[in-house]
C-alpha cells in the first residue's frame, strides 16, 4: 500500500485499504486530538459520501461539532 496521507487528504482504494471502519476510527482519532468544530468536505468520487459519513460519525461520537461542506474544490477547504 502506498502512503495513506497525501498533501490534500487521505488516499486509499475504497473497500480495500480505505473502508468505513478505518474512516470511523480516523474520525474518532482526529476528533480526540482536535476537539471542537471541524469542517469536512469531499470530492466527486462515488465513494466520497460513504467515507465522509463514517468520518463524521467518528467525529460526532467523540463530541465534535461537524460542518459538512459537501463537495467543494480542495483549495476551498484548506
Amino acid at each position: 500500500m502506498s502512503k495513506m496521507f497525501g498533501t490534500n487528504g487521505v488516499r486509499g482504494v475504497v473497500n480495500k485499504y480505505m473502508d468505513v471502519k478505518l474512516a470511523l476510527q480516523m474520525g474518532k482519532a482526529i476528533g480526540s486530538c482536535f476537539p471542537g468544530t471541524i469542517a469536512i468536505a469531499n470530492d466527486t468520487r462515488l465513494s466520497s459520501d460513504m467515507i465522509s459519513m463514517a468520518v463524521i460519525s467518528g467525529l460526532t461520537s467523540v463530541g465534535c461539532d461537524v460542518r459538512n461542506l459537501g463537495m467543494i474544490p480542495t483549495p476551498a477547504l484548506q
